[in-house]
């Protein structure tokens, strides 16, 4: 039997609306920590689908063993029965008449993941989804019930129910009869186990609080904060109990994310109107500078949208 994970890519142009044609294969996993650039070879084990190559294509999917799904950016696409959480997923609302990506009653999402590793589940839930409405299951087993907020939920998966050996199944399904709900900014950030180090975490803690402090002093200050605030979570992973610093940590992580998140939206926005009006130089300016405010990449993915966007001769060697 195939085994294979289905691939969501976004539509180029709004005026592409063929469903099921397939794009350019990529090799996909979750994330390996944030901004992590390392990619690995994912197939899902126990996902069979059905792998279908068209022209240049074809060496290239039958090497990574995937089919990609072409959504159009209109109403009605069609959604997959199993959506492999890359770095694309997360652009796509998922559900029922809130969201983008029309679901039904429930929308799954895969990914591997190897031994001594933790995963922290990210997602935004919104709709009629209050009380015992939709569920969150891990491979087959209730989790928690999804609660909407206006901000990103990062919910750890339990390690004795992680499949190292196999694809794991994380589904958001709607128990309530029909009404709207929806998933948003859906990821997987795996976390490398390692021994705990109080000592270390505090000082990688204090650091991202003076980078925070700063935030305004260098362009890079913030993203260097968000850096120091994941340095901090990696060593008090290890620890058990944690200690009060963990939660502290983990809701800076999240503050920072969504300031990073928004400092992005105004750097292209601007690059974007600059260019609407016909003044490429200038912006050809803001989008270098987005590389300076991200020297790496974040969960955004902004330097990678800003380092696309440059213009080879003129990015003078960034």
């Amino acid at each position: 039997m195939e085994e294979a994970c289905t691939r969501v890519l976004p539509a180029p142009s709004a005026q592409q609306t063929r469903i099921g044609a397939i794009g350019e294969a990529r090799e996909i996993a979750p994330r390996s920590g944030p901004g992590a650039l390392a990619r690995l070879r994912v197939q899902l084990a126990g996902l069979p689908l059905r792998t279908k190559a068209i022209g240049g294509a074809a060496a290239t999917l039958a090497l990574c063993g995937l089919a990609a799904l072409a959504l159009r950016s209109g109403e009605g696409t069609s959604c997959p029965s199993i959506i492999a959480l890359d770095d694309d997923v997360r652009s796509y609302s998922f559900g029922h008449t809130d969201a983008r990506i029309e679901c039904g009653r429930s929308v799954k999402f895969g990914f591997n993941a190897a031994a001594s590793r933790r995963i922290l589940l990210h997602y935004q839930a919104s709709g009629a989804i209050e009380g015992a409405s939709l569920e969150v299951r891990f491979n087959g087993k209730h989790l928690t019930w999804a609660r909407p907020a206006s901000d990103e939920q990062v919910l750890p998966l339990p390690d004795r129910a992680l499949r190292t050996d196999a694809g794991n199944i994380v589904a958001f399904v709607q128990t309530d009869g029909e009404k709207p709900w929806a998933v948003a900014k859906v990821r997987a950030e795996v976390l490398a186990l390692a021994p705990g180090d109080a000592k270390a975490a505090r000082e990688a803690y204090e650091r991202g609080r003076r980078k925070l402090d700063e935030r305004h002093v260098a362009p890079r200050n913030l993203y260097d904060a968000w850096k120091s605030f994941t340095e901090a979570r990696r060593f008090l992973e290890g620890l058990d109990p944690k200690p009060p610093l963990y939660a502290e940590v983990a809701e800076l992580i999240k503050d920072t994310e969504r300031d990073l998140d928004k400092e992005c939206g105004r750097l292209l926005f601007a690059a974007g109107r600059l260019e609407r009006y016909g003044r490429e130089d200038a912006a050809q300016r803001v989008y270098r500078e987005a590389l300076l405010h991200f020297p790496a990449e974040d969960p955004s993915r902004c330097r990678g949208k800003a380092r696309s966007e440059i213009v080879p001769d003129t990015a003078s060697g960034q």
